[in-house]
C-alpha cells in the first residue's frame, strides 16, 4: 500500500482550480484505477484560495501509484509546497488510515453475533 499526501501552492487564479477539478472529475472517470484511493481538499480564507491538497492511497507499490497518478500529476495548475509518499504494508497502511494508529480486532460484526 503506498500512501501520499501533496500540498499545492494555491492558485491566485480560482478558474485554474476550477479547470484541474474538471480534469480530475474526467480523470477519476476514465483513468484513475480502482486501486487508487483520492481525495482532493480545497479551503478559502478572506475571499482566497488558502489551502489545496491531494491525499489518499494506493493498493500497490510506489512505482505503480507514480504510474497511476502521473496523467493527474500532468495537469495540476500550480507546484507542490510539499509532499510524501510512503510504501507501508497492508497492516501500517491500515493503521495510518485510521488515524490512532491502533487497530480493536476484539469487535465481532453485528452480521457474525450469535445469542439473545
Amino acid at each position: 500500500m503506498t500512501r501520499f499526501s501533496f500540498d499545492f501552492t494555491p492558485p491566485s487564479d480560482p478558474s485554474q482550480l476550477a479547470a484541474f477539478l474538471a480534469k480530475f472529475q474526467d480523470f477519476a472517470a476514465t483513468q484513475a484505477p480502482p486501486e487508487l484511493g483520492i481525495r482532493i481538499v480545497v479551503g478559502g480564507f478572506a475571499g482566497a484560495i488558502a489551502l489545496y491538497q491531494a491525499h489518499g492511497v494506493f493498493y500497490g507499490p510506489r512505482d505503480a501509484f507514480e504510474k497511476a497518478y502521473a496523467p493527474l500529476a500532468a495537469v495540476a495548475p500550480t507546484p507542490l509546497s510539499s509532499s510524501t509518499v510512503v510504501e507501508l504494508s497492508y497492516i501500517d497502511g491500515v493503521r495510518a488510515l485510521d488515524g490512532s494508529g491502533e487497530l480493536n480486532s476484539t469487535l465481532v460484526p453485528l452480521a457474525v453475533r450469535t445469542g439473545s
